[in-house]
């Protein structure tokens, strides 16, 4: 019975992080706080039984905290349409995930969601940074606590030219799909963490490639529970954001 309740203490740290961040938004009156990538990244270091991906707590701060400040960078000195710098903000961002030699495609999303919101402060940047930590400090105290297990970095070999290839060619297609999404103003179709799913389903090992019916429906399937549930509790009933978001 201890050890069932123990198992859902990660559960609750995301619970209560996420909650947290929907919170703070609201009480500021600020959605830049909102770093939507943040549950996934809560998911994939503290309620899978390893880390989700080949890289380190380091590795995962210094990617938010870098490709964030991309993105305000982008909005603020990059001339252009939106959809112009949204793409150039996904070809930077994979270059850098492609030198880094680690498997964390969040670091996109942290890139390229201040592009679409045009964030032009340092709440986002801060929000992510802080959040992150946050997650990652959680991490490190459940490993001393022996509820979740640490494991070993083992980087991604050398990209070779063949990924550098396979990078551009994502990067083209996103940047379609992003044209179509803004020119047709359903510009969350072209919402970033859509765009991490897509580059997490180009890999040729990914998980999600062999049963890619049931990763799809399950996306579909939380999209409409998240969007159903925000109705329900805070549009219908007014409930605060950040119950309806834990």
């Amino acid at each position: 019975m201890r050890k069932t309740l123990i198992s859902y203490i990660p559960l609750l740290c995301a619970v209560l992080l996420i909650g947290g961040m929907a919170g703070a938004a609201d009480a500021f009156q600020n959605k830049e706080i909102i770093f939507p990538e943040i549950a996934a990244i809560a998911t994939g270091a503290l309620l899978t039984p390893k880390l989700a991906w080949r890289t380190d707590p380091l590795h995962i701060f210094s990617a938010i905290a870098v490709c964030a400040l991309l993105g305000v960078c982008i909005v603020l000195w990059m001339p252009g349409a939106v959809w112009l710098q949204m793409s150039a903000a996904y070809l930077l961002a994979s270059v850098l995930l492609l030198i880094s030699r680690t498997s964390f495609a969040p670091m996109l999303s942290a890139a390229v969601l201040p592009v679409l919101l045009q964030t032009r402060s340092a709440v986002y940047l801060i929000a992510a940074c802080f959040l992150t930590a946050g997650i990652l400090l959680l991490r490190m105290i459940l490993i001393r606590c022996n509820i979740l297990a640490d494991t070993p970095f083992e980087r991604l070999p050398e990209p070779d030219s063949a990924a550098c290839v396979q990078t551009v060619i994502r990067w083209g297609i996103v940047t379609a799909v992003i044209f179509a999404a803004l020119h047709c103003h359903i510009r969350y179709a072209a919402a970033p963490p859509l765009l991490v799913a897509f580059t997490e389903f180009w890999k040729p090992d990914a998980v999600a490639r062999r049963r890619p019916i049931t990763v799809t429906a399950l996306l579909t399937l939380c999209g409409l529970c998240g969007a159903g549930v925000r109705y329900l509790l805070c549009v219908r009933f007014g409930i605060l954001q950040c119950f309806a978001a834990g």
